[in-house]
């Protein structure tokens, strides 16, 4: 639920026009967004709670008697000394970056939270399985953009080593805002996701300590905020080792297993599901569904 009063004052309509509509198209966003435009500045008195922005050419006395922390100023030029202690940013900045320090200033003082009121926690598919590179990674991805089509789809790949080579900001970042015990994982999930086709997705760890030094329960308790933070209907988690047992099998919806007909591969198969039954109380087996991969020459996963 958007609770959060966000004020923005600039005398450019078509900035405010543009920056108010990305705002508002943010489904995790805190803010409730108003604009204004023109040399009234009468609303200042009114802000309490929330945020003003503001452009620097309309600095006047009266935001002197706000807070520090609920102002950023949208710097056009030079800002006089009068204004040295509100954050300021440059004006045209990415409209992502100015949400992203927004969202900031939310974590930092912590008051700021999102209901997500009585909808369910997003189902938690896994895809995983005991045989390497047979498209298992290929699988998942499908799977988000088939199901993407009808509803909002969050892929995690928790691989250790992944193929990709991309420097965008992933997984290591989303547990390290976890495991610093800052709440509103909601916001940060939203500014680290990558838009792929119908679905979204957070990139792999960028260094498997960060994975390794997760237990079972910690690993658990960070994927079930993700599904209760209100934004996906289904999370997907494309793994490819037991590194955390089967307790984190037991967590999920439903366990897609991707496999092959050939014999070496089928008894990998099966020493797995022999292992699954070793733990009937993780009522494992009754959620796995076995899927027959066709191989090509290059396979990923």
């Amino acid at each position: 639920m958007k609770n959060t009063p966000l004020c923005i004052y600039d005398s450019d309509k078509l900035y405010l026009e543009r920056l108010s509509r990305y705002l508002m198209g943010k489904s995790g966003s805190p803010f409730i967004i108003k604009t204004y435009c023109g040399d009234d500045m009468e609303f200042i008195k009114n802000i309490k709670e929330g945020f003003l922005v503001i452009s620097s050419s309309l600095l006047r006395e009266e935001i002197n008697h706000l807070k520090s922390d609920r102002v950023l100023i949208l710097a056009e030029g030079e800002i006089s000394k009068t204004y040295e202690q509100f954050r300021r940013i440059d004006k045209y900045q990415p409209a992502a970056r100015l949400y992203e320090i927004l969202l900031q200033s939310c974590f930092e003082r912590e008051d700021v939270v999102t209901e997500t009121g009585d909808r369910q926690p997003a189902a938690l598919i896994c895809v995983y399985s005991p045989v390497g590179r047979i498209g298992k990674s290929k699988f998942a991805a499908n799977y988000c953009i088939e199901k993407g089509k009808n509803k909002k789809i969050l892929l995690m790949n928790f691989e250790e080593f992944s193929k990709e080579e991309d420097e965008r900001e992933g997984l290591s970042e989303l547990l390290y805002f976890y495991k610093s015990g800052r709440k509103n994982i909601a916001f940060e999930l939203e500014r680290l996701v990558c838009h792929e086709h119908s679905y979204d997705r957070v990139l792999p760890a960028s260094c498997v300590m960060d994975l390794i030094d997760m237990d079972t329960e910690e690993v658990s308790a960070f994927i079930s905020d993700i599904q209760n933070c209100g934004l996906y209907d289904e999370i997907v988690i494309d793994i490819n080792s037991m590194m955390w047992g089967p307790k984190l099998l037991s967590i999920c919806d439903k366990i897609y297993v991707p496999y092959i007909e050939r014999i070496c591969e089928a008894n990998r198969i099966s020493q797995f599901e022999k292992m699954l039954a070793l733990f009937p109380e993780y009522k494992i087996k009754e959620k796995i569904v076995k899927v027959k991969m066709i191989l090509q020459e290059k396979a990923g996963g």
